[in-house]
């Protein structure tokens, strides 16, 4: 047998088919509040991290796939925000130069706000729970 020959008797092996992937930075301008990122829905976000100043948020995404946008809640710390932990995913924190001479720096937290249900699939729900309640 000669290398890289399949063993007398076994499968051929099947080639995965390919997936590309790609690490894409989004600098975040506008904090804090909520800002949008055009990437794709299913993206991973890998962290969040100051480049040259510039807060970015790195993500793992397929090129190929159709774009999306991503929502992101940027929060300072020691301020009380409406938090909803249904809606939110920790994403990371970041810390840059504060304003106040009282302190070096002021830090931010980013959650990726969980996608909601369009009005479409609220409409299907709404269906399945008449549905459901008629059976009763």
């Amino acid at each position: 047998m000669h290398r890289g020959a399949a063993p007398v008797g076994s499968q051929p092996r099947r080639r995965r088919k390919s997936t590309m992937q790609a690490i894409r930075q989004y600098p975040i301008t506008d904090w804090p509040g909520i800002a949008t990122i055009e990437s794709q829905s299913d993206a991973k976000i890998l962290s969040v991290q100051v480049l040259d100043g510039v807060p970015c948020i790195f993500v793992l995404l397929n090129p190929e796939e159709a774009p999306a946008e991503i929502v992101i809640h940027i929060h300072p710390s020691n301020e009380f925000y409406k938090h909803d932990e249904l809606a939110e995913d920790y994403v990371g924190t970041f810390q840059i130069p504060s304003d106040d001479p009282r302190r070096a720096t002021q830090a931010f937290h980013v959650f990726r706000a969980r996608p909601t249900m369009s009005q479409r699939e609220r409409e299907e729900q709404a269906i399945r729970e008449a549905y459901d309640d008629d059976e009763d």
